[in-house]
């Protein structure tokens, strides 16, 4: 039971991390710029999001390069 907390608690905060970094996006809608020019660059703001989604799905698929990607930016 114990090895199946190690798998899913990287994987929760993971998640709550990306959700918790998407929601500086939010800042883009002020209200002055037209709807069009603020979902770009809600999108914009949105990249590092998208490219943590993707490192933690390839890090879920194959938990051996999760640890070498981790390891090489630590």
């Amino acid at each position: 039971m114990k090895t199946y907390k190690l798998f899913w608690i990287p994987r929760v905060l993971a998640i709550l991390f990306i959700l918790f970094v998407s929601v500086f996006a939010l800042d883009v809608f002020t209200g002055e710029a037209p709807l069009i020019q603020e979902l770009g660059g809600f999108v914009i703001h949105l990249i590092p999001s998208f490219a943590l989604i993707i490192v933690l799905i390839i890090s879920w698929k194959k938990p051996l390069i999760g640890v070498l990607y981790l390891s090489f930016w630590v």
